[in-house]
């Protein structure tokens, strides 16, 4: 699962303050966004299948903030 925190709802004007992010359901990894991780986040984000509520608006910031094309799905429930 992912997440993300903004300082608003704006993703041209607001920004990411911190990634959450999930792959096994155990195990979570907490992300302050900053551009010096975007390398790394971009590494991680390619190798798995993003899943979030809402998700379309978390993307829309992590391509503002310079992070690459995510393959993502939807959380209906």
């Amino acid at each position: 699962s992912t997440d993300t925190e903004t300082s608003g709802f704006d993703f041209l004007k607001d920004r990411i303050g911190d990634i959450s992010l999930s792959f096994d359901g155990k195990t979570g990894y907490h992300i302050f966004a900053t551009p010096d991780k975007i390398p790394s986040l971009n590494k991680l984000l390619k190798a798995h299948i993003l899943i979030g509520t809402n998700f379309k608006f978390d993307a829309k910031f992590l391509w503002d903030f310079g992070t690459e094309q995510i393959e993502y799905g939807e959380d209906i429930f």
